[in-house]
C-alpha cells in the first residue's frame, strides 16, 4: 500500500513538472508575440516594401 502511494506521488510530480514546462512555453510564446515580433502591417514601415520575413531567413511557402 505504501509503495503504491509513493509511485502515485512520483507520477503526480512528473505530471506537474511536464505541465509547468508546457505552461512556461506557452507564456513565453505569448510574450514573444506581444512584445518582440513585428505585426504584418508595420513590416513595410520598418523594413521597406519588398521584403519577405521568414523563419531563419527562409521564404514562406
Amino acid at each position: 500500500m505504501a509503495n503504491r502511494i509513493k509511485c502515485q506521488s512520483k507520477l503526480n510530480l512528473i505530471i506537474d513538472a511536464v505541465m509547468f514546462v508546457a505552461l512556461a512555453l506557452m507564456a513565453g510564446l505569448g510574450f514573444l508575440i506581444k512584445w518582440v515580433l513585428v505585426p504584418g502591417f508595420k513590416r513595410n514601415e520598418i523594413y521597406g516594401s519588398n521584403v519577405e520575413l521568414g523563419f531563419f531567413g527562409s521564404r514562406p511557402s
